[in-house]
């Protein structure tokens, strides 16, 4: 079974108005910006095993922003929810804490649903990123090889 992977699911609130002189400058700012960032283009900056897309196996999406300087110190936050959005039905999105209402929000009204939520729910701070977790914890790591052996 191929699964298509979308872009990020819209949900209409709103029509913006984009005049010709607005169309035209941001034609000119994505130029500008595919020049100076040629990473945005190419998966070749990274590894010979990066590639860019996906393929049609189940995905686990990590939006843990822990590595990050400016997150490090930061309590648990939504913002592990923010990957959520790439998931599609039958993918994992690992987040720090599981927060409930936020999912029901992400299913019922984006309709993010048949998607599996998975935390790392510890009491205190200092909790390693959950990309360490995954290679040292024996239960994520089961999880991360049971989905690429999927």
């Amino acid at each position: 079974m191929k699964r298509k992977r979308s872009s990020l699911p819209v949900v209409a609130c709103c029509t913006p108005s984009i005049d010709a002189l607005q169309t035209e400058y941001l034609a000119k700012m994505a130029t500008r910006l595919i020049r100076d960032e040629p990473a945005f283009t190419s998966s070749r900056h990274f590894a010979a095993t990066v590639h860019q897309g996906s393929n049609d196996h189940p995905a686990l999406i990590i939006g843990d922003q822990r590595e990050i300087n400016l997150y490090h110190q930061m309590p648990s936050t939504r913002l592990d929810y923010r990957m959520a959005v790439l998931a599609q039905p039958g993918d994992i999105v690992m987040v720090s804490h599981r927060d409930e209402a936020f999912e029901h929000y992400l299913a019922n009204y984006l309709q993010l649903d048949r998607i599996r939520f998975t935390a790392i729910e510890q009491e205190k701070n200092g909790i390693p990123p959950v990309s360490v977790c995954c290679r040292t914890e024996a239960e994520l790591r089961r999880l991360v090889c049971d989905l690429a052996d999927a």
